[in-house]
C-alpha cells in the first residue's frame, strides 16, 4: 500500500510538471516568435545547445505554465457566466445530477453529508476515492490530466491573442513596429483550437467529477 501511494506521488508528480511544461511552451513559443521569431529556427534545428540552456528554456516554460494555470481560472469563471455552459459543467449543476442516484444519496445520508452542495459532493468523492480500485483513480486523474491540460492550451494561445492585439494598438499609437505578428491563417487557426481546447477541457472536467461516483454507483 505505500508503494502504491509512493508510486501514485511520484505520478502526480511529473503530470503536474508536464501539465505546466507543455502550455507554457506554447506561450513561450507564441511570445518568442511576436518579438524575435529569427531566433526559432536556432533553437529548433540547433542540436548542439547545452543542457544548462535547455534547463533554463524547459524551468521558463514550466514558469509560464504555472503562470498560466492562473489566468486558465479566469477563463473558467467566465465560462461559469454563460447561462447554458454554466447549466453543463458548474460544479453545483453537477452535484445535483449525481444525488439523484439513490446510492449515492444513501451514503451521504450516512456519513452526514449534505446532499445537492457542491461542497458535499467533494467530500464523498473523496471519500469514494479512497476506496475505489487503483485502476479507477488512475483513471479519474487521468481524467484530471487532460481536463487541465486542454484549458492550459487555451489559455496560452488566447494569452498570445491577446498580447498581438495589445501590442499593435501600442504600434498604431506609437506608430513604429514592435511584433512580428502570425499570418491572419494562424490567428483563425488559434481561435478554432482554443474553442476545442475549451469544449475537451469541460467534457472531461465533468469526467472527472462523475467517474468516481458512477464507479460507485454500479450495480
Amino acid at each position: 500500500m505505500d508503494l502504491e501511494k509512493a508510486i501514485s506521488a511520484v505520478e502526480r508528480f511529473f503530470l503536474d510538471i508536464i501539465g505546466n511544461i507543455i502550455p507554457g511552451g506554447v506561450l513561450l513559443i507564441g511570445i518568442i516568435h511576436l518579438f524575435n521569431p529569427s531566433i526559432l529556427p536556432y533553437y529548433a534545428l540547433n542540436i548542439n545547445i547545452s543542457s544548462a540552456t535547455w534547463l533554463c528554456i524547459v524551468t521558463i516554460m514550466y514558469v509560464l505554465g504555472y503562470a498560466t494555470s492562473s489566468f486558465s481560472k479566469v477563463i473558467i469563471r467566465l465560462l461559469k457566466l454563460s447561462g447554458n455552459l454554466r447549466k453543463k459543467f458548474d460544479d453545483k449543476e453537477i452535484a445535483k445530477k449525481i444525488f439523484l442516484r439513490s446510492k449515492i444519496r444513501a451514503l451521504a445520508s450516512r456519513l452526514e453529508i449534505e446532499a445537492e452542495d457542491s461542497a458535499g459532493m467533494f467530500r464523498l468523492r473523496n471519500y469514494i476515492l479512497s476506496r475505489v480500485s487503483t485502476e479507477d483513480n488512475y483513471l479519474t486523474r487521468r481524467f484530471r490530466f487532460i481536463s487541465l491540460l486542454n484549458i492550459g492550451l487555451a489559455s496560452s494561445l488566447l494569452i498570445v491573442m491577446l498580447l498581438t492585439a495589445l501590442c499593435t494598438v501600442i504600434s498604431i499609437i506609437l506608430d513604429r513596429t514592435l511584433i512580428y505578428p502570425f499570418s491572419t491563417i494562424i490567428y483563425i487557426g488559434m481561435a478554432l483550437l482554443i474553442v476545442a481546447f475549451i469544449d475537451r477541457f469541460i467534457e472531461f472536467h465533468i469526467r472527472t467529477l462523475e467517474l468516481p461516483f458512477s464507479v460507485w454507483d454500479v450495480p
